[in-house]
């Protein structure tokens, strides 16, 4: 096996033909630029199937709770969970924590500035470490005590339409009958990037507001947000919930409600086979081309090691390893590609997108090592079955022929 790979890399480093020498480096170009391009194909999907369903789940759970028939509508009729089922919720497998909140319509009024929003009221329960994250300009509002002023969270491009900044007051008319009116101080800005799928604008204020608003009991609330450790723990919280609330209300998941978004960004999947499927061609192009060419170049030297006595299977396991050495120096310069761009994008954000279209305002990446590990086997395992299928004609190659070439 030695003395193969001792020839073998002779075969590589020996070549006079200039178009061999050409072709193998092109092969490994070739096959570093598509293990580079599948690879930041992968990631970039990741990316946005991991970042985006984060969003909106950090946003508004995994799953919701509330009155049946309304699962298109936010602000819903009111329901009042018992200790019993809030403790049986929490004790689903992969919740993390629950939240009661509320939705109610409203038009904020600044100045001579008018726009419908929607109210969205918060319990103490509701993660304060999302809210920081979320924080852009400002403070988070203080707990609400039934005195003194109503503090809410305005959306960054809504306080920039409205011309806000944090400590302005703003009045808000709910949509009721008759029409009540409340005012509330900003106390700061968020930015998730999510907004315009709501609708409109959403401001994040206390749930008990809202209670006085509808007049609510105080263990009233307008649905329950239920959140989970992952997306693939979401179909069996679903039915778990479903099997613990009461008989009228129903749970919705995150994916039933923005159907079309994860509509959208399931396309990537197909997106994703695609570019392998391209990239494989056009690298397994390259290699079975490169090894051809060295192939006809060596026929002489086939010839020879034939009639020393090497049968045709090491003869052919000896251009398959040369064939491989240079798609495993392709993979190994692509990889070292791909992973300085996934670094310095992570790091640096150099590639930006539209916020307002794409839900992030940098192109995100995601790959996990062993995601990567497969898509490098995968490249692997088909320029093996290609060097295989060529070397296929070094046994038509008879010593007597090849000979004569000298």
């Amino acid at each position: 096996m030695r003395f193969l790979w001792l020839l073998m890399h002779r075969l590589n480093r020996d070549s006079h033909h200039r178009l061999t020498r050409l072709m193998l480096r092109l092969a490994v170009v070739v096959t570093a630029c598509g293990i580079a391009a599948i690879m930041l194909s992968y990631a970039i999907v990741g990316g946005f199937q991991t970042v985006i369903p984060a969003k909106f789940t950090a946003f508004t759970g995994h799953v919701q709770v509330q009155t049946l028939g309304q699962a298109q509508d936010f602000e819903t009729e009111p329901i009042a969970p018992t200790n019993a089922i809030v403790d049986s919720l929490k004790s689903i497998p992969g919740v993390t924590h629950l939240a009661k909140v509320g939705y109610k319509a409203a038009i904020a009024h600044s100045k001579d500035e008018f726009e419908g929003v929607l109210f969205k009221g918060i319990d103490q329960e509701y993660p304060q470490t999302q809210l920081k994250e979320w924080l852009s300009e400002g403070k988070l509002p203080k707990p609400y005590t039934g005195e003194g002023p109503v503090e809410v969270l305005v959306p960054e491009s809504l306080a920039r339409r409205l011309r806000l900044a944090p400590g302005n007051r703003l009045k808000l008319y709910f949509i009721q009958n008759p029409i009540r009116a409340r005012s509330v101080v900003v106390s700061g800005f968020y930015k998730l990037g999510i907004e315009a799928e709501f609708g409109r604008p959403i401001l994040l204020g206390p749930l008990d507001v809202l209670r006085r608003i509808n007049n609510w009991s105080p263990g009233q609330t307008g649905q329950i947000e239920i959140h989970l450790k992952g997306l693939e723990e979401l179909p069996a919280a679903v039915q778990a919930t479903r099997d613990i609330i009461d008989p009228r209300w129903e749970a919705y998941s995150i994916v039933e409600r923005f159907a079309s978004l994860f509509g959208w960004l399931g396309l990537f999947d197909l997106n994703k086979r695609v570019m392998l499927l391209i990239m494989l061609l056009v690298c397994g192009v390259n290699i079975l081309s490169a090894l051809l060419i060295l192939i006809l170049e060596r026929v002489p030297s086939i010839g020879l090691l034939k009639s020393l006595g090497m049968d045709n299977k090491r003869v052919r396991l000896l251009f398959v390893l040369a064939g491989l050495a240079t798609c495993i120096k392709g993979l190994l310069w692509g990889n070292l590609t791909f992973w300085l761009i996934y670094a310095a994008q992570n790091q640096w954000e150099f590639i930006p997108l539209d916020e307002e279209n794409y839900y992030v305002n940098a192109v995100p990446m995601h790959l996990p090592i062993s995601e990567a590990l497969s898509i490098n086997a995968l490249v692997l395992l088909a320029c093996l079955l290609l060097c295989l299928a060529a070397s296929w004609i070094i046994g038509k190659i008879h010593p007597v022929h090849s000979m004569r070439f000298d």
